[in-house]
C-alpha cells in the first residue's frame, strides 16, 4: 500500500468516526424526546439483565465443553485409542451429574467395553 493509498484510508476512518459520534448524537437527542428518564432506566434494566443472563448461559456452556473436552481427552488416554464418534456422542450428551460421576468412573476402565457397559447403566 503507497502512502498516499494509506493516508486516504486514515482520512476515510477518521471521517467515519466522526460520522458516527454525530449520528450517535443525533439519535440520543431524538430518544431523550421521545422516552422518560425512567424508562430509558428501565430499557436499560432489562437489556443489562438479559446480556447477563445470555453471558452467564454462554459460559456454562463453554465450562461444560472444556469439562466434556478434557473427560474425553483423559478416555482417550486411558484406553489408548480415540473413542468411536458413538460413544463421543452418547458421553456429550449426559448429564452434569453423569459427566462427573464419569469423570470418577474412567480411573477404573481398562478397555473400551468398560466405557460402553457404564454407558449403557446411566
Amino acid at each position: 500500500m503507497n502512502a498516499t493509498t494509506k493516508e486516504n484510508t486514515q482520512t476515510t476512518k477518521i471521517d467515519h468516526d466522526r460520522l458516527f459520534k454525530d449520528e450517535e448524537k443525533v439519535f440520543q437527542a431524538e430518544l431523550d424526546t421521545l422516552v422518560t428518564p425512567q424508562k430509558k432506566q428501565e430499557i436499560m434494566d432489562f437489556v443489562t439483565t438479559r446480556d447477563l443472563r445470555v453471558m452467564a448461559e454462554g459460559e456454562l456452556k463453554g465450562q461444560r465443553k472444556g469439562e466434556t473436552d478434557l473427560l474425553l481427552h483423559l478416555l482417550n488416554i486411558k484406553l489408548s485409542s480415540p473413542l468411536l464418534p458413538e460413544l463421543v456422542e452418547r458421553i456429550r450428551v449426559l448429564s452434569e451429574g453423569d459427566l462427573r460421576r464419569l469423570g470418577e468412573a474412567l480411573f477404573n476402565f481398562n478397555t473400551v467395553a468398560d466405557l460402553t457397559n457404564w454407558l449403557d447403566q446411566h
